[in-house]
């Protein structure tokens, strides 16, 4: 992924719009690129103070965007490892269903 397509999934990222694999490949884009990583950074810090402010929430410690991020990050790169157990599971279950047919299925022959 280069830059341009980063910095166009910076606010899909921020508003949960990318599929796992949009997200993966944006999460491993902006762990090796700063500049991609500081923009979003801008938009989510931007995007999460006009959300507190919808939600019309009084607060009296100032919330700290940049530890939100991090544990948002943090979030989502444990998705995508559930989403992965969930994919290789499934593609277990097809495969042993798969096998149970075909040894069934030469029961039957024999």
């Amino acid at each position: 992924m280069n830059c341009s397509e980063a910095l166009s999934m910076v606010s899909p990222y921020v508003r949960r719009e990318l599929s796992m694999q949009d997200t993966e490949d944006f999460l491993n884009h902006i762990e090796e690129c700063q500049s991609c990583r500081d923009e979003l950074e801008t938009y989510f810090i931007v995007y999460k103070a006009i959300e507190n402010l919808d939600a019309e929430t009084e607060t009296d410690t100032a919330m700290n965007f940049k530890t939100l991020l991090d544990q948002d990050l943090k979030h989502q790169r444990h998705r995508i490892i559930l989403w992965r157990v969930r994919r290789i599971l499934l593609i277990l279950g097809i495969l042993a269903s798969i096998a149970l047919i075909a040894f069934g299925t030469i029961l039957l022959l024999t």
